[in-house]
């Protein structure tokens, strides 16, 4: 009797065990479900499929509080995140201070080059110095001070670049983007620059012909590009 008692015992326990383990799984399950939702709603860009080829699809109309967070991650994900006005021009951002000597060869030839903004998604314009995209490889080809080490450096130059403060060289020279002047984005930065604004948001891929100076070889690269067009 006293055997069959604690075998009673022994499967109820078992039978609590297995029902608090369903709804802890359960629980995980709704939490999980939870998470993916508050994630898609503050970042939607995460959820967007991808346009393949060279097309680029229009997606929505945003604004800075949307444009902010996409340029932290263009550096992270390898990127393009390009500005246009409504006219299909670059949309300056802020201006290069890189000595073009010392540019890569092809970024060089390129903006010497008769450059159309209709068909090449290299958006800087006529000149390479007003810079209207932001972009690992062409801020690389520019040889720009936050290229040459950590990520930590190109996040420092966003958030001197969205506050309009001083960027300075992490090399020791003293030299410094100061964002925060009528020659660069302006008082204010970028929240200034953009905070009343409102763009369409084009997001799809496209095919970039990139020359490796280390082999003297062309190779073709794709990747995800995101153009915002002030309306």
């Amino acid at each position: 009797m006293e055997n069959a008692v604690d075998a009673l015992k022994i499967g109820f326990a078992m039978l609590v065990f297995v029902m608090a383990l369903s709804i802890a799984i359960y629980a995980l399950g709704e939490a999980r479900e939870t998470s993916d939702i508050v994630i898609a709603q503050t970042d939607p860009m995460k959820y967007v499929e991808y346009t393949s080829g060279e097309g680029l699809e229009r997606v929505r109309t945003v604004g800075l509080e949307t444009i902010i967070p996409s340029l932290y991650k263009y550096y992270k994900e390898d990127y393009m995140v390009a500005f246009q006005d409504r006219h299909g021009n670059p949309y300056v951002i802020y201006k290069s201070q890189t000595n073009e000597n010392l540019w890569a060869n092809t970024y060089k030839n390129l903006w010497n080059s008769n450059y159309d903004p209709a068909t090449d998604l290299r958006f800087n314009g006529n000149h390479g110095k007003d810079i209207a995209c932001f972009d690992v490889e062409e801020e690389t080809a520019r040889r720009e001070p936050w290229t040459a080490s950590a990520d930590v450096h190109f996040k420092r130059n966003l958030d001197a670049i969205i506050s309009g403060e001083t960027f300075t060289y992490p090399d020791g020279s003293g030299r410094a983007y100061n964002y925060g002047s009528s020659a660069q984005v302006g008082p204010g930065g970028l929240i200034q620059k953009l905070q009343n604004k409102q763009f369409d948001e084009y997001i799809g891929e496209s095919t970039f012909e990139i020359f490796n100076e280390y082999s003297q070889m062309m190779t073709k690269k794709t990747k995800r590009v995101i153009i915002y067009v002030v309306k």
